[in-house]
């Protein structure tokens, strides 16, 4: 180690160059950061050093963190947050081909007036191939049918927010065979809409009730209410047909 003498001071020319290794290692090499660092250099054989050097010190601090701290105070919350809770509704409408024990004709419009409860909860994060950051909240969305009080819908899935994108997905799984992944970006804070970008099939529905598209979109409204609208496009019975849920949902507590 090479040491200078001057009065009662000791100066480390190889701490100094230590700490600009440091801060070149935190990826933080900035012009202004590297100017500070060989200034540091040169008046570590200077009587005032003592001083400069932590002016330079601080200014050094500075420079490494202020892009960072903006970074991070300019960074939109997770915009899913608000969604967790549980939330019930009683005014959904559902419009689904008949099926053969309704009496109606098969693949025709059928319209049941349901209530509903969706419990979001905070959900995990995942990283993608080291670059794609996800957040999410989980969910589980279970549909009565007024008529008869009895269950005919059960989703279980994940909102996730891709910040780095600005992306929202919405992937899904329903007990008939069939999950969902559909994508969109984020357009106005409380509102989420997303289009299909995949179904996977079980073979008989593949085969007897395609998923040829899906759209959901969904809004946090003034009142505290969650709203949304979802379309289904499928070829069931031989024929294309549009499924339809539309529904309001409160917030308990």
């Amino acid at each position: 180690m090479t040491n200078l003498l001057h009065n009662d001071n000791v100066v480390s020319l190889d701490a100094t160059q230590q700490n600009c290794i440091t801060v070149e290692r935190l990826s933080l090499g900035s012009v202004a950061a590297k100017i500070i660092c060989a200034a540091m250099a040169r008046i570590a054989i200077t009587p005032w050093r003592s001083k400069m050097r932590m002016i330079l010190t601080m200014a050094l601090l500075f420079t490494v963190s202020t892009p960072a701290l903006a970074e991070e105070a300019s960074a939109p919350p997770n915009p899913l947050s608000p969604l967790i809770g549980v939330w019930e509704g009683d005014a959904g409408i559902d419009v689904a081909p008949a099926q053969k024990k309704t009496g109606l004709p098969p693949g025709s419009a059928a319209t049941s007036p349901y209530f509903e409860r969706i419990t979001i909860t905070d959900g995990p994060s995942a990283t993608n191939a080291s670059e794609q950051d996800l957040v999410s909240v989980a969910y589980h969305q279970q549909v009565f049918r007024k008529s008869d009080q009895k269950q005919f819908h059960d989703q279980i899935g994940y909102w996730i927010w891709d910040k780095k994108n600005q992306k929202l997905i919405d992937s899904f799984c329903i007990p008939r065979g069939v999950c969902i992944t559909a994508e969109g970006p984020l357009k106005h804070p409380g509102e989420f809409a997303v289009n299909m970008l995949r179904a996977a099939e079980a073979s008989f529905a593949a085969k007897n009730a395609q998923t040829r598209a899906f759209e959901i979109s969904m809004k946090l409204n003034g009142d505290g209410s969650l709203s949304y609208t979802q379309k289904t496009d499928l070829f069931i019975y031989g024929r294309p047909f549009t499924h339809i849920d539309a529904s309001t949902l409160k917030k308990k507590g």
